[in-house]
């Protein structure tokens, strides 16, 4: 089994999406794991991507957690973990980095978080995206982790000298780490491009992950840098859009508008039966003197409630990954099966514990790659 960690659920159902497109059995877990995972013995996964929530806490918190999922991890023996941070290093990358190579007792770190594949590089020790340097994007105003420097060495910290930290200014030279990796003496952390590469070393070597199903094979069913299959969005009788991003909204709820999709931004708000297809939000606005996580966690409640509503199910296309694991939480899913088809940078989720509803997750920072309004 491999075992991805990550510190959100949209980053451990990114990297999900991309093992199951490539043919793996894929599950998301949130932790703690407890005993979600250890039922249906028979049928484990080859690759599990654990989401530890880490991002949103202080860090000295994040360090303990990362420490008791190694715990976990080791003591499962995977083939090799690899380590999911965000492509312009928000989070605590370093320490949770650090705490996990301790936890698994292994030798090195390998630190890859450029993705080429979407303009985002490292030259020269500095973080360029789409030719911009780092703190001249809207990264610079990132509400928790501000990115104002493009100096990597800044932007991570002090690092253990056996911590490696390359320049990487394209998909050759991600494959050329890859490559050249021990994942049996170090510790791989980085972003999606990295977790793809080492996937197609395993694949063009022939090694196969060990999982307790007989789908657990690497013959890929669609590469992930396909756009894959859309889904069928107008043919779907029940449908949320949850938006839970300040910047984006703007332009949803403009969406939604044109196409006459009803629009909820209030704790008040009355849902009926007859509401089919409802885009929910924060607004544009953040209320005065309540946290983001608050409000997060009310805009939750309010789509659980519309959810309610429909026994039946749908599908919910989540944006932004505190927003989706808000909505798991309360939904109280902790543990989805992992669709394939998804295209590159989002996942189809499929909660165990109510299969009849199907999130599509997505990353804040980027865009859906099919018309859902």
């Amino acid at each position: 089994m491999i075992v991805v960690v990550a510190d959100d659920l949209s980053g451990a159902a990114e990297l999900a999406g991309i093992a199951a497109n490539a043919g793996l059995l894929a599950e998301v877990v949130t932790w703690p794991v407890g005993e979600v995972f250890e039922e249906r013995q028979e049928c484990h996964p080859s690759l599990l991507a654990v989401d530890g929530d880490t991002r949103g806490m202080r860090e000295v918190d994040a360090v303990v957690r990362m420490r008791e999922i190694g715990a976990w991890v080791r003591e499962r023996q995977p083939e090799w973990v690899f380590k999911k941070v965000d492509s312009v290093l928000r989070g605590h990358v370093r320490a949770e980095g650090e705490a996990l190579r301790s936890a698994l007792e292994l030798d090195q770190v390998l630190l890859v978080p450029a993705n080429p594949s979407k303009g985002r590089v490292i030259q020269g020790g500095r973080y360029w995206v789409n030719e911009v340097l780092l703190e001249e994007t809207v990264f610079a105003n990132d509400p928790d982790f501000p990115r104002c420097s493009s100096a990597v060495d800044e932007l991570v910290g002090t690092v253990p000298v056996t911590w490696t930290m390359p320049d990487v200014e394209s998909m050759a030279e991600v494959e050329r780490l890859a490559g050249a990796m021990d994942r049996r003496t170090t510790l791989a952390v980085g972003a999606a491009d990295f977790f793809e590469a080492l996937l197609g070393g395993i694949r063009q070597s022939g090694e196969e992950p060990k999982g307790g199903c007989e789908r657990a094979h690497l013959t890929p069913a669609l590469s992930s840098r396909q756009e894959g299959d859309v889904p069928a969005v107008r043919g779907q009788p029940v449908r949320l859009f949850l938006c839970g991003s300040a910047a984006a909204w703007p332009g949803r709820e403009g969406e939604a508008r044109k196409n006459r999709v009803w629009v909820s931004v209030s704790d008040d708000d009355v849902f009926g039966e007859a509401d089919q297809m409802v885009l929910m939000g924060l607004g544009a606005m953040r209320i005065a003197d309540v946290p983001s996580g608050e409000l997060t966690k009310r805009l939750a409640a309010r789509a659980r409630a519309w959810m309610s509503m429909h026994p039946e199910g749908g599908v919910i296309f989540a944006e932004g990954g505190a927003t989706g694991a808000a909505l798991a939480r309360r939904c109280g899913w902790g543990r989805f099966r992992v669709e394939s088809g998804a295209p590159v940078g989002i996942a189809k989720l499929s909660p165990m514990d109510e299969p009849r509803w199907t999130m599509w997750l997505k990353p804040g920072s980027y865009p859906w790659p099919f018309e859902v309004g």
